[in-house]
């Protein structure tokens, strides 16, 4: 998670200052090259006519692909940018030798070439709500999911991408406008319009970030490097049964004067530096698995992130399976046991003498009940 954090903000910040597409995608690859085991990234968009894709940055993709790419066009519902296209939302093609709606041609570059593309996560580019693209991915094996941490990171990387290619597109018209209409007060104020606009959007882009922390489905606390309180959200107030105006700014030692967040503090301790992960019940029906992180860039730690889960359903789950457990034990195998031994007695002959015919249906009540009992062991072991 400290690796995707701090390769978010580093993503933020490049955008921020107008590079390529290309370099923004080198830096994303080098980024998660080893986090996630990506072999290649690229964006699509789409044409004027919304007919075809177009390969409009890459990096470390391999030439045979870019030749294919670029010979045999992707039409606008073909491969996975098609089905981002038609659903408006991220999807992962697991393995492409074994997906129908993996592109014969470029299946077929793959394996002639011997191409590092096994898996494909493709998400929307949307401006305004409307896809003009995709941002993916490729993988050298098959790729079963994304974590929630990763698919987080991702699609918001997407909306700041489709935002950098809206305001280069704006940048683009303000030059030409600037070339036609140069001396023009009328032309001027209608550019420092546009450049409000950007930078207006560009702020709302921000807004969003924020939204997704302040709504996360889990509480998050994140801690300075001075170990004050920075920020909790929403989530971890309910948790706590608090305000955010009642907390922040204060340390680890005067966190735990309030009754709701001094179990974990006391089990974790003023230290939160490194990486940790505990259980701690907070109170009656409420238990969370608390995660902590350092975040930092480079060699400076700027401070700890801690991931608050609900486990509680998870526990009480837990312990209605042995209480299950337990009692199918004592329920079903204690009689059968007590039906096996009065039969093996019976055959024993510790009964009397049995004749043949009543010997032999003892024989196969016998191995029925050995069955019954095999089957409730498999049972309960499932």
């Amino acid at each position: 998670m400290q690796g995707l954090l701090e390769m978010y903000y580093d993503i933020s910040t490049l955008l921020s200052l107008g590079p390529s597409l290309a370099d923004v995608l080198k830096a994303l690859f080098e980024k998660t090259e080893r986090k996630i085991g990506i072999s290649s990234v690229l964006i699509w968009l789409l044409d004027d006519k919304k007919e075809f894709f177009e390969l409009a940055a890459s990096h470390r993709l391999p030439k045979a692909m870019i030749d294919v790419f670029t010979a045999k066009k992707l039409r606008h519902n073909q491969g996975t940018p098609g089905i981002v296209l038609k659903t408006k939302k991220f999807y992962l093609m697991k393995d492409i030798l074994a997906d129908p709606l993996a592109v014969p041609k470029y299946v077929e570059t793959v394996l002639k070439t011997e191409a590092p593309i096994r898996s494909i996560v493709s998400f929307p580019l949307q401006i305004e709500g409307e896809v003009t693209g995709t941002f993916g991915f490729f993988f050298s094996e098959p790729k079963e999911s994304l974590s929630r941490t990763e698919f987080i990171t991702f699609s918001t990387i997407a909306n700041q991408i489709a935002s950098f290619i809206q305001n280069s597109k704006i940048l683009r018209e303000l030059q030409e406008k600037m070339k036609e209409l140069e001396g023009s007060r009328s032309a001027l104020m209608n550019m420092l319009e546009d450049i409000e606009e950007s930078r207006r959007k560009a702020e709302d882009e921000r807004n969003k970030t924020d939204t997704i922390i302040a709504n996360f489905a889990d509480g998050l606390l994140i801690f300075d490097k001075e170990g004050r309180l920075s920020l909790i959200n929403f989530q971890a107030e309910k948790f706590f049964d608090l305000k955010s105006r009642d907390v922040v700014g204060r340390r680890v030692s005067e966190l735990t004067t309030f009754p709701t967040l001094k179990p974990v503090f006391s089990s974790t301790g003023e230290d939160l530096k490194g990486v940790w992960r505990k259980e701690i019940q907070i109170k009656e029906g409420l238990t969370l698995e608390v995660s902590a992180v350092s975040v930092g860039r480079e060699k400076e730690i700027l401070g700890t992130l801690m991931v608050l889960h609900d486990v509680t359903r998870e526990k009480m789950i837990e312990r209605m399976k042995t209480e299950f457990v337990s009692l199918a034990a004592h329920q079903l195998r204690t009689p059968l046991s007590a039906i096996k031994w009065t039969l093996r007695m019976l055959l024993d002959g510790d009964a009397g003498v049995l004749g043949e015919e009543q010997k032999d249906l003892l024989e196969k009540s016998y191995r029925s009940n050995e069955r019954m009992i095999n089957l409730i062991n498999d049972l309960l072991d499932v």
